[in-house]
């Protein structure tokens, strides 16, 4: 089971759907499922800014984002985000951490959220950085959405944990046997 993909492990969306496929060759479905295509388009658009903002000799800037319940803080959240950023060699700019509560279903209904694609609208960041993609969305279509507006206004979601993180139940099935 797979935690979370490091940008370096990663050499090319062709290559990672060629080794999917010879990893569970019976899974026809696997190449369809939403959330595979969404994190190959999320991770290949992640790339593919990173290198031109590399490219110049700067940095890439991220803000942080985490879901909190009442009266909690969301301190391990943020510190695992915060890792992977350092890990992925991006500078997490000081006070750009921003949460919502869990309970604030809808991205729209989020004050946090809402400064997180301000921050990325008006380039002070190039992206964000959260644990989940339920934490960005509820849903998949949501995510689908949210991963647009990222992708139409020149930034990037970096998650610590993809959102694939095992095999369709049918292509275990047919790796097996």
């Amino acid at each position: 089971m797979c935690q979370s993909i490091a940008l370096s492990q990663i050499p090319s969306l062709d290559q990672e759907s060629a080794y999917y496929q010879r990893l569970f060759p019976n899974a026809s479905q696997a190449g369809k499922d939403r959330a595979v295509q969404l994190m190959f388009l999320r991770l290949g658009s992640m790339q593919q800014l990173l290198g031109r903002i590399r490219e110049t000799g700067r940095k890439p800037q991220v803000c942080l984002y985490a879901l909190t319940a009442r009266n909690c803080s969301p301190t391990r959240s943020l510190r695992e985000a915060r890792a992977f950023a350092e890990r992925e060699g991006l500078f997490v700019r000081p006070g750009q951490s921003f949460t919502d509560l869990v309970d604030l279903a809808l991205s729209d209904q989020r004050p946090g959220w809402a400064t997180v694609r301000q921050q990325v609208e008006k380039g002070y960041v190039n992206g964000v950085v959260a644990l989940t993609p339920s934490v960005i969305a509820p849903d998949i279509n949501a995510y689908e959405r949210e991963l647009s507006w990222f992708d139409t206004h020149g930034g990037f979601v970096g998650l610590v944990h993809a959102e694939v993180t095992e095999p369709p139940p049918q292509a275990v099935q047919g790796a097996t046997t």
